[in-house]
């Protein structure tokens, strides 16, 4: 009992209040930030030869030529407007996402 009293009175205890992070001025010293975790998992996997790349867009949206199928998703619709809505041609013309998963938008 004088043993646990000696312990808490100096500050070992649990609820020490001068205890400091690690790593100086971090918040969460036991975790790496979502970003900074999915940047050392591409990384590593880059070394390992396994690279996460993205998959190029069904249609490219740089593509001008007048004939072109984003040309027509631009002005093919009526009176010469979008043939199909903003939300629509971002999903057309987007690469995708390999960390969708890991970021929960699946």
């Amino acid at each position: 009992m004088l043993s646990l009293i000696l312990v808490l009175g100096s500050g070992l205890g649990l609820c020490s209040a001068s205890w400091t992070p690690p790593m100086g001025n971090a918040i969460a010293p036991f975790a790496p930030a979502n970003d900074d975790a999915w940047l050392n998992y591409m990384f590593w996997q880059s070394l390992s030869g396994k690279p996460v790349e993205s998959q190029a867009s069904l249609v490219d949206a740089y593509d001008e030529a007048a004939d072109s199928f984003n040309q027509w998703l631009l002005t093919g619709g009526p009176n010469g407007g979008m043939a199909v809505s903003p939300s629509e041609y971002q999903m057309y013309t987007q690469p995708s996402n390999p960390a969708s998963a890991y970021l929960g938008y699946d």
